[in-house]
């Protein structure tokens, strides 16, 4: 059996940030607008850099330029960097993009079997349309949740009750028949349905939380994308959208105020197998 080691946070946090420059690179050649999103923006603003315990790097983008960037990375990208959606990784689970670099190879559990590609990454989220109200998304959050949990049905989870074993088993049978591409598909139709309408709110949060969960609040107001400026993060300037203050506000609250000392871990603690040569990994 192979060995398993865990990637030392500061690597990890370093590699991102070589990841994220090469994304800004592309999106600065190519006139994309994005910005720092998430527990990264939340960094910059709070730490100038990373959250001491983060170990991955958000990005979002409007749908328009998501669907730029994409086009973008057919010619721009550098060897060794792939761009993974569920069109160009067929059994990829997620409806948003990574950008890999391939060169650093790293697994996470749930998803370590799973015959896609593994690697460092950052997140990008596209960010759709929708209407202001949370009532009118009520039919799309329930197609959506049903997608959601069709996909993530394949991922190595714990079931703590017979009621999730059946649901997870019977889930399972239906993809092996329907097949995750389709499901992301559909998914997507659902997604970018008001990509052309005039709509005054927009999900940020597609894939950070289960549809079911989705609230009023997070539906963003769609303005928030109309302005950006620049913010420091790691010693080097990334894109942001301006309103930093009222996006972090609508998703963390007090985000100035510290989490208690047993939330301050790191989400994914990704891992490699050791093949002879020990890289950066800890015990």
């Amino acid at each position: 059996m192979r060995e398993k080691k865990i990637y030392d946070l500061e690597y990890i946090q370093k590699q991102g940030l070589q990841i994220l420059i090469v994304f800004d690179n592309i999106c600065r050649k190519n006139k994309i607008n994005y910005s720092l999103c998430a527990g990264t923006l939340l960094g910059a603003v709070r730490h100038k850099g990373f959250i001491p315990w983060d170990d991955d790097v958000d990005v979002m983008m409007t749908r328009d330029n998501y669907n730029k960037f994409i086009l973008a990375c057919e010619d721009n990208l550098p060897d060794g960097f792939f761009l993974q959606t569920f069109r160009t990784d067929k059994l990829y689970l997620n409806g948003f993009a990574k950008l890999l670099n391939l060169e650093i190879e790293a697994y996470i559990t749930e998803t370590e079997k799973m015959n896609i590609k593994h690697a460092l990454d950052i997140d990008i989220f596209p960010v759709d349309r929708c209407p202001e109200k949370y009532i009118y998304n009520i039919f799309d959050i329930v197609l959506l949740s049903i997608c959601s949990a069709l996909k993530y049905s394949q991922l190595k989870q714990r079931a703590n009750s017979k009621i999730k074993v059946i649901t997870r088993f019977i889930s399972k049978i239906i993809v092996g028949i329907i097949g995750t591409y389709s499901i992301n598909c559909f998914e997507e139709k659902v997604k970018t349905k008001y990509y052309m309408q005039d709509c005054r709110g927009s999900f940020v949060s597609f894939d950070t939380k289960p549809p079911y969960k989705w609230r009023q609040k997070d539906i963003y107001p769609f303005s928030l994308f109309d302005d950006y400026d620049e913010v420091e993060f790691e010693g080097h300037k990334f894109m942001s959208i301006k309103e930093k203050n009222q996006y972090l506000t609508i998703t963390y609250g007090d985000y100035m105020q510290m989490p208690p000392l047993e939330q301050r871990v790191p989400m994914h603690n990704f891992y490699y197998y050791l093949e002879g040569n020990d890289k950066n990994g800890i015990d």
